[in-house]
């Protein structure tokens, strides 16, 4: 029963690290990367786990497919940029109200959340062009 799950578990792993944007024959590579080192290890859950995980992606996988989840990952990236974007003009709104009531505290409070905000705005930025990079690797 344990051998069952953990194979089980170890598939369900596998094929979420494949599930991304990469092409199918990089999928493939990937997964005959760590098939050989599995085999060479000896570990026989691995082995097997990475076996239905090519066979997923052989039987399942589609450049097409690929190209479209690309797509939407990059729409999500900048939907996630828009949100905090409107977060940044909301923070801003509030330091400026603590400017005009002369309230240092909130002053300071709104000004680390201004920065905590455009920190995580450049991070979206970063991987918004990490998406768009896939998307054109997976276009070529």
């Amino acid at each position: 029963m344990y051998r069952t799950v953990a194979a089980l578990l170890f598939s369900s792993c596998s094929m979420m690290a494949f599930a991304g944007t990469q092409s199918c024959a990089e999928q493939l590579a990937a997964i005959s990367s760590k098939l050989a080192a599995a085999r060479s290890a000896g570990n026989s859950y691995q082995i097997s786990g990475l076996e239905l995980a090519r066979d997923k992606v052989k039987t399942y996988c589609n450049d097409g497919d690929q190209r479209i989840r690309a797509s939407e990952e990059i729409a999500d990236k900048q939907r996630k940029i828009d949100e905090i974007q409107e977060d940044i003009l909301e923070a801003q709104r509030d330091y400026n109200h603590a400017v005009n009531n002369g309230n240092e505290q909130k002053m300071a409070k709104y000004q680390r959340k201004l920065a905590e905000k455009r920190f995580k705005l450049e991070e979206a930025k970063s991987e918004l062009q990490i998406a768009k990079d896939n998307l054109a690797e997976l276009s070529k």
